[in-house]
C-alpha cells in the first residue's frame, strides 16, 4: 500500500504518524511530486505495527523516522 503525503509547503510544522497495521506487503510513504522525505522520494517498511513519523519543514522537505514496532 502506498500513502502519498500532501503538499508540505502548505503544512509547515505538520506532523503525521502512519502505522503499518496489515501483515504482508510493504507500506510505502511517498512525498508529493517535487518533494522529499529525508532526501528520498519515498520511504518503505515491511514490519507490521511499525510507525513512521513525518514532519513538514514548510517547503519541499518532510523529515521522518521509523518508530519501533510494539
Amino acid at each position: 500500500r502506498t500513502i502519498t503525503l500532501p503538499n508540505g509547503a502548505l503544512l509547515s510544522g505538520r506532523t503525521y504518524y502512519i502505522q503499518k497495521t496489515v501483515a504482508g506487503n510493504n507500506m510505502v510513504v511517498a512525498a508529493a511530486a517535487g518533494e522529499t522525505i529525508n532526501g528520498a522520494a519515498s520511504k518503505t517498511t515491511a514490519t507490521q505495527w511499525q510507525t513512521m513519523r513525518v514532519t513538514s519543514n514548510g517547503a519541499t522537505n518532510w523529515f521522518g523516522n521509523l518508530l519501533a514496532a510494539l
